[in-house]
C-alpha cells in the first residue's frame, strides 16, 4: 500500500483526491440546504434594467478603447524610461517593463469602469439594485459567493484538464510572460481588477439588458435600443432613482417585475467565452464557467457573488501558474 503511494506526487493526490473530496462535500452541503429547504439560490422577481443596447455597446467599446489607451500609455511611459523611441520599443522589453505596462492598463481600466457606472448611474437614472450593488445582506452576498466558488471551480479545474488533454493545446495568454517581470501587477491586474471589469460588464450591463429583452414588443422597442433614459422618470422616480445603496428600485411597478429568463446568461456567456478566443482551450472552460455566472447572477442579481466567484478561480489559477514557473 505505501509503495503505491509513493508512486503518486502532488499533481495526482489533487486530481484523484482532493478534487472528488471538495466535490462530493461542496455538492453535499448545497443538496442538503435543498432537501431542507433552505435553498440560497430562490430566484425573486425583480424589475427590468433602465439601459438600452446603444448603451452596452458603448460601455463595451469604452472597455476595448480603455485597454488600448492602456497599452498606448504604457509603452510611452516605457520609452520615456529606456529613453529611446516608442517605435524602438519590442516586445521583449515591452515585457521586462511589465510593471510600467500593467500599471497604466489597470489605472484605465478603473477609470473606464467609473466613468461607465457614473453614465449607468445617473444618464439611465439607475440604482445601486439595478446594478446588482447593495449593501442589503451584503454577508449573504459574500457566503453565497464563496460557497458558488467551492461548487463551480474544482469541477471546473478538472474539465479544463480534460479539454486540454482531448484537444491536446496549451494555454495561451501574454500574463505567462508579463508574471514573470511584474508578479505584483498581474496579480493585481488578473485577481482583483479582470473579475470586478468582467462581471460587470459581462453580468451586469449585457446580462442585465438581455434579461429585459422578454419579447418583441413594439411599444417598447425604442426603450430596448435607447434604455428608458427621461422617458419613464416620472414614473418611476420623484427623482427617486438616485437612492441610496440600501434601498430598492422607486417605481418598479412602472417597469413590471418578472423572472427573468434563462437564454440570457447562454447568450453573454457565449460573448463571454468569444471574448478569451485564442488562449487555447481557455474559451471553452471560460463558456462553462459563464454560464454558472450567469446562473449565478440570474438568481441572487448580485454582481459582489460573481466577482467572488471570478477572483476565487483567478486566484487559483494565478497561485497554479506562479508556483509552476518557480516565482516563489
Amino acid at each position: 500500500m505505501f509503495g503505491l503511494l509513493s508512486q503518486f506526487d502532488l499533481t495526482d493526490v489533487w486530481c484523484w483526491i482532493l478534487f472528488p473530496a471538495a466535490l462530493a462535500m461542496a455538492w453535499g452541503s448545497y443538496l442538503w440546504l435543498l432537501i431542507t429547504g433552505r435553498n440560497p439560490l430562490v430566484l425573486e422577481d425583480r424589475s427590468d434594467v433602465p439601459w438600452g443596447l446603444i448603451d452596452v455597446v458603448l460601455l463595451f467599446a469604452s472597455m476595448m478603447a480603455a485597454k488600448m489607451v492602456g497599452q498606448v500609455v504604457g509603452m510611452v511611459m516605457i520609452a520615456q524610461r529606456l529613453e529611446v523611441p516608442v517605435s524602438g520599443i519590442t516586445a521583449e522589453l515591452a515585457y521586462q517593463n511589465g510593471d510600467l505596462l500593467m500599471g497604466a492598463n489597470i489605472v484605465c481600466s478603473l477609470l473606464q469602469l467609473v466613468l461607465v457606472l457614473y453614465w449607468i448611474r445617473f444618464w439611465q437614472n439607475a440604482t445601486w439594485v439595478d446594478l446588482g450593488m447593495t449593501w442589503r445582506g451584503l454577508r449573504r452576498q459574500v457566503c453565497i459567493g464563496l460557497v458558488a466558488s467551492v461548487l463551480l471551480i474544482p469541477p471546473l479545474l478538472f474539465l479544463n484538464m480534460i479539454i486540454h488533454w482531448l484537444l491536446e493545446v496549451e494555454y495561451s495568454h501574454q500574463v505567462l510572460i508579463l508574471v514573470q517581470y511584474a508578479a505584483g501587477w498581474t496579480a493585481v491586474s488578473t485577481i482583483l481588477v479582470a473579475p470586478c471589469l468582467e462581471e460587470i460588464h459581462f453580468r451586469v450591463f449585457l446580462q442585465g439588458w438581455l434579461e429585459r429583452v422578454r419579447s418583441i414588443d413594439l411599444g417598447k422597442k425604442l426603450q430596448l435600443i435607447y434604455g428608458d433614459r427621461h422617458a419613464l422618470s416620472s414614473s418611476r422616480s420623484d427623482g427617486g432613482r438616485r437612492l441610496s445603496m440600501d434601498s430598492q428600485p422607486a417605481g418598479s411597478e412602472s417597469r413590471g417585475e418578472k423572472a427573468a429568463p434563462v437564454w440570457p446568461m447562454f447568450l453573454s456567456a457565449l460573448v463571454f467565452a468569444g471574448m478569451h478566443w485564442g488562449q487555447g482551450a481557455g474559451p471553452y472552460t471560460l463558456f462553462v464557467f459563464a454560464i454558472g455566472l450567469g446562473y449565478l447572477y440570474r438568481q441572487t442579481h448580485s454582481v459582489v457573488a460573481c466577482v467572488i466567484v471570478h477572483l476565487v478561480l483567478n486566484l487559483w489559477s494565478f497561485v497554479a501558474l506562479v508556483s509552476s514557473l518557480d516565482l516563489v
